[in-house]
C-alpha cells in the first residue's frame, strides 16, 4: 500500500474556534483544491473520541459515566472495551418518554420455563420495553463498524482514547467479538460458565422442512460463514431501565435465574446491510488506516479472515438480477413478529455492498502484490477475488443448495442491478427496495422479476451518490443526473429552518423518508414538525463533498461540452451552499448545543440537560432532533448516538467510507474482466 493514498491527517480541516466556522482551502490527496467547512477543531475531536471510548460503568453501575463502551467479561473478550450504539439514562424514559401521549409502561413480562426466557407479552406495550433494552445494552454492528473507522482516523492523527488502551487495539476488539460470536458479558447458562460460542450467528437450523435462516435456499451450517445478528447485546439477560413499572407474569417466587428486573434479549435479525458494514467496510477501512505505513494489511489479520469467511454467504444471497437479498428466510421484521419476505431486497444494503466489496478487493489485491503468502493463502485470495468479480459484474457460480446438491446459478451482478433495476428513471432517484425474482413456492415459477416499493428513503440516495459517483450516474442517465438526484431528494427529504444569518428557508439537513411530516420537503422555517437526523445529514454532507469534488474534476478536465461545463460550475456553486448550510446546522445536534437551539424548543424534551447530561470534557452528536417513529420500523430519539458521532469524525477527516481510497474522488467501477465462470 502506498501511504500517500491514506494521508488523512494532511486532509484534515481544522477550525480554530469552537463556534465560528471558517472556510479554508484544502488540498485533497487527489490534487484538487476545495473549500469545505470544518466540522470540529482537533480539541473537540479529542472530546468526541473520549466519549466514544469511555466505559459507561467506569464510576459505578449506579452512577454511569457517559460513554459508548463497556468492558467485556466473557472468554477472550474479558477486559476488552466493546462498543454500544447509544448513551441514554433512566431519567430519559421515566421523566420524558413515559409522559408522552400514548406512551406508557403498560407491559407485562412473561416467564417461559421451557425456554428459560422472560420476555414482554405480545399485545402489550412490549415494543417500548424492547426499545429501552436495545438502547441500554445493545450495539448495532453497523454502528460498531463506523466506530472502528472513527477510532482509526483519530488514531492516525495522534488522538488518544479514554484510557491506556492503544486506540487501534479497540478497533480489533470488535473483530474479536465477531469471530467469537458471543455477548461481551455472556456468563453461560449457570451465570459463571463458558460463554455461548457463536450464539449471535444466524446459522441454519431446525427440522429438514422447516429450516430457519435459509440463505437464498442454501444451508449455512458453519457459524463463521453465517451472518451475525444485526444487534449484539452485552448479555442475554438485560436489566430494564425502569423495571419497577413492569409487572411480571408466571415468574416463580424466589426465582434465582430471572430476577424481576432482568429481561431476555429478543433482537435476533441477520441483515445483509449490517453484515456488509461489520465484516467489510468498518474493519477493512480501519485496517488500511492501521497499516498505512506497511505494504498491505496482513492476510492473517482478524479483519481479513472474518471477511473471507463470510464472503461466500454474501454471494449465496445474490439474486439473478444482481440485487443481494435483505435477510435469510425466517428473519423477523423490525416491528411485529411477521417474517420478512425472502425475496426482499434493500437497495441501501446493496449500495453498502458495492462499497464493501470494492474496498475488500483493494485489500486482497495489495496482499497479492506485496505480502509473503503460502500457496494456500494465495489460493484463498484468488478465490475471494473471483467471488467479488462475479458479484460485481455478473457471471455463473456454484452453491450447495438446501438439499445438499451442487447447483449452478447465474447473476447479472451488483452494478447491473444498481444501474438497471434500483434506479427510478421516472423520478430521478433510487428505489428504497423491492422484491427480486420472486418465485411461486408451489410451482417454482418466477412470479415477478423486480417489483420496487413506493416508500422513499433518504440514505439510499445519499449513499448511492457517495459510492457510485457523478460519472457513473451522469453517464448512465444524462449529464447532471447526479446533481438532479440531490435536488429531487431535498424536495421530499430535506429539513428546512431559519438560517443563523437571518435568511429563512435554508436547508439544515435531512430526515429519513418522504413520510417525515411537514418539516421535511416543505420549505417553511416556522414548521418544525419534521425531523433532523444527525447520522443521515452527515451522510448527505459526504455525498455533497463527493459531488463537489467530482464536478470540479469535470470542470478542470475540460473534456465536456462548454454547455455542460457551465452546468457543472452552477452545480458546484449550489452544492457548496447546501453543504455549508448543513455543516453549520448539524452542529445544532451537538450535545453541548442542542439544549440551546431555539428551532427545537417545541420538540425538545423538557429539562433536557437534566435528562442527558454530558460533561464538558466530552462531546457527541444526537441521533435526531426529536423522538419519532421512523417509517422503516424503529424510533429516533434525541440522545447521543454512536453513528451520528462517528460520522462527524469522518467528516472532520474528509473520509468517505464508500470510497476505496476513503476520499471524495469517484470509485473505479470498470470491469477488469468480462466474466469469471
Amino acid at each position: 500500500m502506498k501511504s500517500s493514498l491514506l494521508r488523512r491527517s494532511c486532509n484534515t480541516i481544522v477550525a480554530f474556534a469552537a463556534i465560528a466556522f471558517t472556510l479554508l482551502p484544502i488540498k485533497n490527496a487527489f490534487g484538487l483544491h476545495n473549500k469545505l467547512l470544518s466540522l470540529d477543531s482537533k480539541e473537540e475531536v479529542e472530546k468526541i473520541i473520549r466519549l466514544l471510548t469511555s466505559d459507561v460503568e467506569a464510576i459505578s453501575k449506579d452512577e454511569p459515566n457517559p460513554g459508548f463502551t463497556y468492558v467485556g467479561t466473557a472468554g477472550k473478550l474479558n477486559g476488552k472495551k466493546l462498543p454500544l450504539s447509544f448513551y441514554c439514562t433512566n431519567q430519559f424514559w421515566e421523566q420524558y418518554v413515559l409522559k408522552l401521549l400514548g406512551e406508557d409502561s403498560n407491559s407485562t413480562d412473561l416467564y417461559n420455563p421451557s425456554e428459560n426466557t422472560f420476555t414482554p407479552m405480545p399485545g402489550s406495550r412490549s415494543q417500548l420495553q424492547v426499545e429501552r433494552i436495545n438502547i441500554k445494552s445493545g450495539c448495532n454492528i453497523y454502528d460498531a463498524a463506523t466506530w472502528q473507522i472513527a477510532l482509526a482516523l483519530a488514531g492516525n492523527d495522534g488522538v488518544k482514547g479514554d484510557g491506556k488502551e492503544n486506540i487501534f487495539s479497540l478497533t480489533d476488539n470488535q473483530n474479536e467479538l465477531l469471530k467469537e460470536g458471543y455477548d461481551g458479558n455472556d456468563t453461560g447458562d449457570d451465570q459463571k460458565g463458558a460463554p455461548h460460542f457463536n450464539a449471535n450467528r444466524g446459522v441454519t437450523f431446525g427440522p429438514e422442512k422447516q429450516k430457519q435462516f435459509l440463505y437464498n435456499g442454501c444451508v449455512v451450517s458453519n457459524p463463521k460463514e453465517a451472518y451475525i445478528f444485526r444487534q449484539v447485546p452485552r448479555n442475554f439477560k438485560t436489566v430494564d431501565p425502569i423495571p419497577d413499572k413492569i409487572p411480571a407474569k408466571d415468574l416463580p417466587d424466589n426465582n434465582g435465574t430471572y430476577p424481576k428486573n432482568e429481561v431476555s434479549w429478543t433482537d435476533y435479525k441477520p441483515i445483509t446491510g449490517e453484515n456488509i458494514w461489520a465484516f467489510l467496510i468498518g474493519p477493512l477501512h480501519a485496517a488500511l488506516l492501521k497499516y498505512k505505513k506497511s505494504p498491505c494489511v496482513p492476510f492473517q489479520s482478524l479483519a481479513v479472515q472474518n471477511a473471507i469467511a463470510v464472503l461466500g454467504t454474501f454471494q449465496k444471497m445474490q439474486s439473478a438480477i444482481g440485487g443481494i437479498y435483505y435477510a435469510p428466510s425466517g428473519s423477523v421484521a423490525n416491528i411485529g413478529t411477521e417474517a420478512v419476505s425472502p425475496y426482499e431486497v434493500s437497495v441501501e444494503n446493496n449500495i453498502s455492498a458495492l462499497g464493501g466489496l470494492l474496498v475488500f478487493r483493494r485489500v486482497l489485491q495489495e496482499e497479492l502484490r506485496s505480502a509473503y503468502l503460502s500457496t494456500l493463502e494465495r489460493f484463498e485470495i484468488h478465490k475471494s477475488l473471483g467471488i467479488i468479480q462475479t458479484m460485481l459484474y455478473g457471471g455463473t457460480y456454484q452453491v450447495n443448495s438446501q438439499l445438499g446438491q451442487k447447483e449452478e446459478r447465474r447473476t447479472q451482478g451488483l452494478l447491473s442491478f444498481l444501474k438497471n433495476e434500483a434506479w427510478d428513471a421516472t423520478n430521478g432517484k433510487f428505489y428504497s427496495g423491492g422484491e427480486a425474482n420472486k418465485m411461486d413456492e408451489s410451482t417454482h415459477q418466477e412470479l415477478v422479476r423486480w417489483l420496487p416499493h413506493a416508500t422513499q428513503a433518504v440514505d439510499v440516495n445519499t449513499w448511492g451518490l457517495a459510492v457510485l459517483g457523478q460519472n457513473f450516474l451522469d453517464s448512465a442517465y444524462g449529464f447532471g443526473a447526479a446533481y438532479q438526484l440531490w435536488v429531487n431528494l431535498k424536495s421530499w427529504g430535506g429539513y428546512y429552518g431559519a438560517a443563523q444569518n437571518g435568511v429563512d428557508q435554508e436547508l439544515w439537513g435531512v430526515g429519513y423518508s418522504d413520510f417525515d411530516h411537514e418539516g421535511n420537503g416543505k420549505i417553511d422555517p416556522n414548521d418544525h414538525s419534521g425531523i433532523l437526523s444527525g447520522e443521515w445529514t452527515a451522510g448527505a454532507i459526504t455525498a455533497l463533498r463527493a459531488l463537489i469534488t467530482q464536478y470540479d474534476q469535470v470542470i478542470e478536465a475540460g473534456l465536456e461540452t462548454p454547455e455542460n461545463i457551465e452546468k457543472a460550475q452552477h452545480y458546484v456553486a449550489e452544492l457548496r451552499k447546501d453543504h455549508d448550510a448543513m455543516i453549520t446546522h448539524i452542529q445544532s445536534l451537538r450535545t453541548d448545543r442542542y439544549v440551546y437551539e431555539k428551532a427545537f424548543n417545541s420538540v425538545r424534551p423538557p429539562n433536557y440537560q437534566s435528562l442527558i447530561n454530558i460533561p464538558t470534557d466530552k462531546l457527541g452528536y444526537l441521533y435526531a432532533s426529536k423522538r419519532y417513529l421512523i417509517p422503516f420500523g424503529w424510533y429516533a430519539n434525541p440522545i447521543p448516538s454512536m453513528a451520528s458521532t462517528t460520522w462527524a469524525v469522518m467528516l472532520h477527516y474528509n473520509f468517505n467510507p464508500f470510497s476505496v481510497k476513503g476520499d471524495y474522488s469517484a470509485n473505479d467501477l470498470s470491469n477488469p474482466e468480462e466474466e469469471i465462470n
